[in-house]
């Protein structure tokens, strides 16, 4: 038992200091790329902080009326 959990530990030692080098590989790495830059263009121009203001408000008058 002592034998498999100092195999795991040494493979999670592995699999951190990999991640840590950024040692992965993304298929599709494009199309990702892609999908991201047209979910930014969403909120572009948008004031993020005033609709959650709005939201809690909202979620505030709710449950308080």
């Amino acid at each position: 038992m002592v034998k498999g959990l100092e195999m795991k530990k040494d493979a999670l030692k592995n699999l951190t200091s990999l991640f840590q080098s950024e040692y992965f590989s993304i298929p599709g790495c494009a199309r990702r790329i892609e999908e991201y830059a047209k979910e930014q263009e969403k909120f572009e121009g948008r004031d993020i902080r005033k609709e959650v203001k709005l939201k809690m408000r909202k979620n505030r008058e709710k449950t308080q009326g």
